[in-house]
């Protein structure tokens, strides 16, 4: 099936999320909804999860190769979101969410490496990516990949993110320590001081 930009498999601008430290949340089995308020839905859904990453190499926003699971694996603190860069609803939220994530953290927010992985490869290539960057004024620190429709459906479905469509898509995103078999799945739009808030009790933890 050829991977295209109107019917996209997706799983978001997600955020993977690896951050330093040992394994950090424990939750209950099941799901656990977080901010609820009087009657209104809650703004996200956290719950803990095992996945593989693949060995897939992606290619970032400066045409520069990427083994995926090198730098998921690795000793670093790692937030990884999937976007598509002529999104204007879904992933400019999620961006920016973690960008003012980023602000609330202060020297903290140093810490983290964050990745963005495309779900639109066809479009998206190396120079989209680094415009898509520049419009939004993501910092050195962040990376954006791409790669061909295979590879990219590969990494959805290791994460449990493989279906709706490109503009369907679920917002999820996916934190994990160094070392850990888990993940935290974020599915929703936390805050930026929700999302703070998470990446601390997974340093502290």
């Amino acid at each position: 099936m050829r991977l295209g930009m109107s019917s996209w498999p997706l799983w978001i601008a997600v955020p993977l999320v690896i951050w330093g430290g040992g394994p950090t949340l424990s939750l209950a089995n099941g799901r656990s909804p977080v901010g609820r308020v009087a009657e209104e839905p809650p703004r996200y859904v956290r719950s803990l999860e095992t996945y593989r990453v693949p060995p897939v190499v992606l290619v970032d926003q400066e045409g520069e190769k990427v083994a995926l699971a090198s730098v998921l694996d690795g000793d670093k603190a790692v937030m990884v979101n999937f976007l598509f860069t002529s999104c204007t609803t879904t992933c400019s939220v999620v961006t920016a969410t973690v960008a003012r994530m980023l602000e609330v953290l202060g020297p903290e927010g140093r810490a983290p490496r964050i990745l963005s992985i495309t779900i639109d490869p066809t479009h998206d290539t190396p120079e989209a990516l680094q415009a898509y960057a520049r419009q939004h004024g993501l910092g050195r620190g962040w990376q954006l990949l791409t790669g061909d429709g295979g590879q990219i459906r590969t990494v959805l479905r290791a994460f449990s993110a493989l279906g709706g469509s490109k503009t369907t898509h679920e917002p999820l995103m996916f934190l994990r320590t160094p070392g850990s078999r888990h993940w935290v799945r974020i599915s929703g739009f936390p805050s930026a001081a929700e999302l703070a808030r998470e990446y601390r009790r997974l340093r502290v933890n």
